[in-house]
């Protein structure tokens, strides 16, 4: 004699998504279409990351050359904040390249 236990249900597709089988009114609301974001919006141009890596290379290299003494003004305070503006001008760029 086999006995089987209760046949367990089956769970619907928006059971499934929102992840158990009893489900609140909040959690119906989260499950929701998003459309997608159209490819241009997604795409920066091409000067951004060129932007970038130029202003990162120029603040790097204005802090080295300040570092070793060859700039022709000497090793100066203005020279090192040339060099972070450059570096901080790069991190925006970063920050919008896509």
């Amino acid at each position: 004699m086999s006995s089987k236990g209760p046949t367990p249900k089956k769970d619907s597709a928006r059971q499934k998504a929102t992840g158990g089988s009893r489900t609140t009114e909040r959690a119906k609301l989260a499950v929701r279409y998003t459309a997608p974001t159209p490819r241009s919006f997604k795409r920066s141009s091409k000067f951004v990351p060129i932007a970038m890596l130029v202003c990162l290379g120029l603040g790097v290299l204005t802090i080295i050359l300040n570092y070793i003494s060859v700039l022709p003004y000497g090793t100066t305070t203005g020279s090192m904040l040339i060099g972070l503006a450059f570096i901080l001008v790069a991190i925006g760029f970063a920050t919008r390249w896509r």
